[in-house]
C-alpha cells in the first residue's frame, strides 16, 4: 500500500468551524473533502483552481 499524503485546512467563520481536506487518489485525481462532500478534479482543473484562489485572495 502506497504512503498518501493527506492535507487539511480549518475553516471557519463566525462560531462556524469545518475542516477541508484533499489528497491524490489511485487514479490521480485530486480529492476535496468538505462538509460531508467529495468533489474530484483532475491535476490541471486543481491547478486552475488554485490560481484563481490566489488571485482572489490577494485583490
Amino acid at each position: 500500500m502506497a504512503n498518501k499524503n493527506y492535507y487539511c485546512v480549518k475553516a471557519s467563520k463566525g462560531n462556524a468551524c469545518d475542516t477541508i481536506s484533499f489528497e491524490k487518489d489511485e487514479d490521480g485525481m485530486i480529492c476535496i473533502h468538505m462538509e460531508g462532500e467529495e468533489l474530484k478534479f483532475i491535476v490541471k482543473e486543481t491547478k486552475e483552481i488554485t490560481d484563481k484562489l490566489r488571485k482572489c485572495a490577494n485583490e
